[in-house]
């Protein structure tokens, strides 16, 4: 029976020439929404996009992260205990934020009204990742497991505005939702037009991000041929470019009285140098060998 069991063993651990199929679960990552980088140092993936606070809202959008949520893994066993792999996910959300406000039209008619009509703002992001790296283990069924690996990250997204009130030559200031006027709302008056509001912020492509991690864990084959295993995964430094950010408002001219749509740009972009070791993840997996 022993001898029975050795056999099976025997064929059921990964050899040089075999390859694994897996699914990466990050339950740290959350799926890393997007926030303002504002000093050297921040790491990639905080939130960007807080519309109750001004001080956090950025002229620069920076939509990134390293390390999704979910990620499927590929290897390729160079020998018994070393394999090259790839990981690679991705991940994106759309926010949709309303509100109610005043319908212009109906309290022209009659100030008492109790009309609303809806402002939207719609917020959506994609980003993902991909590792490329070499594993190294020691160990039988079970095993301890590390390596390292080159990460790139890609990032993008927009916010678009979408307004209850039409603005026009009668009505140039509609009522609009207070965090656009009070939190979104960046453009300067004037001669021309004394008041315009954001219909899109975009950039002009999208965020890159190239860094190194580092990977230390454990990997057990509880039946041949299928492993389940868990990794702490770090990336200490990575290099960030983040593309111009523009943005895109109407108002009415008062010269023309019609309506007139232009772009501001509002950041000329930037590059960052993250490092630290806040960067962290753990990548639980489950791994076919054949």
């Amino acid at each position: 029976m022993a001898q029975k069991d050795e056999s099976r063993w025997d064929n059921g651990l990964p050899k040089a020439g075999d390859m694994a199929i897996g699914v990466n679960f990050n339950p740290v990552a959350t799926s890393k929404s997007v926030r303002n980088i504002t000093s050297p140092g921040n790491f990639v993936g905080d939130k960007i996009v807080e519309l109750n606070n001004k001080d956090s809202y950025p002229d620069q959008m920076f939509f990134l992260a390293q390390d999704p949520m979910v990620s499927l893994q590929f290897k390729y066993m160079l020998n018994d205990h070393s394999a090259f792999k790839v990981r690679a996910g991705f991940s994106g959300a759309v926010l949709n934020y309303r509100e109610y406000v005043r319908n212009d039209a109906a309290f022209a008619l009659d100030e008492l009204t109790q009309e609303v009509v809806t402002d939207l703002v719609r917020c959506q992001f994609t980003n993902g990742g991909v590792t490329l790296g070499m594993e190294f283990s020691k160990g039988n069924r079970l095993r301890f497991v590390g390596g390292f690996g080159l990460v790139y990250a890609f990032g993008g997204g927009n916010m678009n505005y979408f307004y209850g009130n039409a603005m026009n030559a009668y009505n140039p200031q509609p009522s609009t939702m207070s965090k656009v006027d009070d939190k979104l709302n960046e453009f300067q008056g004037n001669a021309a037009i004394s008041y315009a509001r954001p219909i899109k912020q975009y950039t002009s492509g999208i965020c890159h991000a190239v860094g190194i991690n580092g990977d230390l864990g454990v990997e057990w084959f509880f039946i041949p041929k299928v492993s389940l295993g868990a990794e702490l995964s770090i990336v200490p430094i990575m290099v960030a470019f983040q593309p111009q950010t523009y943005v895109n408002y109407e108002g009415v001219n008062r010269f023309t009285g019609n309506v007139q749509e232009f772009s501001n740009l509002i950041s000329e972009g930037s590059t960052y140098l993250l490092y630290g070791t806040n960067n962290i993840s753990l990548n639980i997996s489950l791994h076919l060998y054949f």
